[in-house]
């Protein structure tokens, strides 16, 4: 949080992650109900594919109406690095970058991967699939990982779907 707070905080998604009955959908939900139980509000706003590639500051930043802002689902570097050029606290949410002082909260999806797919082979099961795009997110690529791993430890072909 930044000093002279007024309590808000905002929420960044890109559009194509954040669609009626999304993963990033229910996750805003949540985070939006914590917030409040926090004494603080959630602000959304959706980031658009033109406004991320033309490096367009989000108009909660421009207008200084949040003290922190969380961003999930993955954006590209160069906007990453927009942001940095604020005074704006940020948070990564299911995605991390690569690079340095950048916080990130994720789950450790190659060890969770692995292990749900270790529990499926363990109950019999053999054919198995990753059905995402591991291009997508950092966090979603980690969960191939984990699963790849496991299939290669079963030696069990890994297959992957679109």
């Amino acid at each position: 949080m930044k000093e002279g707070e007024n309590g808000s905080i905002g929420i960044l998604v890109a559009d194509r992650f954040f669609e009626d009955n999304s993963f990033y959908n229910k996750l805003y939900r949540n985070l939006v109900l914590k917030l409040n139980e926090a004494g603080y509000f959630g602000v959304l706003e959706i980031l658009s594919r033109e406004n991320e590639e033309q490096l367009r500051l989000p108009n909660m930043i421009n207008r200084s109406r949040i003290d922190g802002i969380i961003v999930m689902g993955q954006i590209s570097e160069e906007y990453l690095t927009e942001l940095n050029g604020t005074d704006i606290p940020q948070v990564l949410l299911d995605f991390y970058a690569e690079r340095p002082g950048m916080e990130s909260i994720i789950s450790d999806g190659i060890y969770g991967s692995c292990c749900l797919t270790d529990y499926l082979i363990g109950m019999g099961h053999r054919d198995i699939r990753f059905v995402g795009s591991i291009h997508a997110t950092s966090s979603i690529m980690d969960r191939y990982i984990g699963f790849y791993k496991s299939m290669l430890q079963h030696g069990i072909p890994a297959v992957r779907m679109m």
